[in-house]
């Protein structure tokens, strides 16, 4: 029998099984996000908590050994507003804080707004056509 996909439950099954200090940096950010760009949804994709829009990464939380990262899918695009992602290229971007430090919630903030306008550019572009089928 199929069920309903219930996103919240996993999440929270997700953040049990990190360790405390992991989880709680998590947590933090992820409230923070939901505040600020609700129309980002999460889920948890590829071992991390993925915020997408209509089923299109735009960020993710990360939780690694001494630090979390936001990790901007479409980073490199924000670069030059953004000067502390970390990366190169036109691909993703990589912002650290070190668990047990706080957050920095105005940049996590302003971060994800530009990622979820950024994201919403993306989709207003009209999409090249197919080729027609021979």
């Amino acid at each position: 029998m199929r069920s309903v996909w219930r996103p919240a439950p996993v999440i929270t099954a997700w953040l049990d099984l990190l360790p405390a200090a992991q989880a709680l940096a998590l947590q933090s950010a992820l409230q923070v996000l939901r505040r600020t760009v609700p129309e980002l949804e999460p889920e948890v994709k590829w071992g991390n908590l993925v915020l997408q829009h209509r089923g299109v990464p735009a960020l993710a939380l990360a939780p690694a050994k001494r630090s979390l990262q936001l990790q901007v899918f479409h980073g490199g695009a924000l670069a030059r507003q953004f000067p502390m992602l970390e990366g190169a290229g036109p691909g993703p971007r990589v912002l650290r804080w070190r668990l047990g430090q706080p957050l920095d919630e105005p940049l996590l903030a302003a971060v994800a707004q530009a990622a979820l306008a950024q994201a919403l550019g993306r989709e207003a572009r009209p999409q090249p056509a197919a080729p027609p089928a021979p």
